[in-house]
């Protein structure tokens, strides 16, 4: 009898540590288009591939906004991808990351100013851009992005023209480069300034 509680025992911890081991990460999605329906079909297919998604829409409300930022940089998530998806007849994708022309990439004192946020970010959100541009042999572009002032997380832009009926090839190869972001084997600059 004991044997067997011992054997119990050890399936339970193998179920569980390999519950941790195989979480691939968390994740932001900011809906640039208000609620589209093809934004919540992607939420399910890579929650559906064990990625955690918290999905936020856009707002023109600044207390709204403020709102959110808190909400995303209590988060602990890895990254933050502002997504627009549109389906249409031709398909192509666009990459961008934040414009940080004159931001210095380490801060200046105790505190951030939200505008010096993105620049902290620029190797990893270069390093993100490039996992996501690959499946789909993107080029990244750089761009002045509102949304990406005050995360204290790497931040791009993913515009998708995507037609109809071909949503999961273009959201697998999505996936593909967001499991490459998040294996890269490096520390997330936000977690690691958590842990010290």
């Amino acid at each position: 009898m004991k044997l067997r509680s011992t054997i119990w025992t050890i399936y339970l911890f193998l179920f569980l540590f390999s519950s941790f081991a195989f979480a691939s990460g968390h994740i932001i999605i900011y809906d640039t288009k208000e609620g589209g329906s093809e934004i919540n079909k992607l939420k399910r297919y890579l929650e559906r591939n064990k990625l955690k998604v918290s999905l936020y829409n856009k707002t023109d409300q600044l207390d709204k906004h403020i709102e959110n930022l808190k909400r995303i940089n209590s988060s602990n998530a890895s990254c933050l991808i502002a997504l627009n998806i549109d389906i249409n007849e031709r398909e192509n994708i666009f990459i961008a990351i934040p414009d940080i022309k004159g931001l210095t990439p380490k801060p200046q004192g105790r505190f951030n100013f939200l505008e010096e946020v993105p620049g902290i970010f620029e190797k990893d959100a270069k390093e993100l851009a490039g996992a996501i541009a690959s499946p789909f042999n993107a080029k990244i572009k750089t761009l002045p992005l509102f949304f990406a002032v005050g995360v204290n997380m790497p931040c791009i832009f993913v515009n998708m023209n995507i037609k109809k009926g071909n949503e999961n090839f273009f959201f697998e190869k999505l996936y593909s480069g967001i499991q490459s972001y998040l294996a890269r084997g490096e520390k997330n600059e936000r977690q690691w300034e958590t842990k010290r």
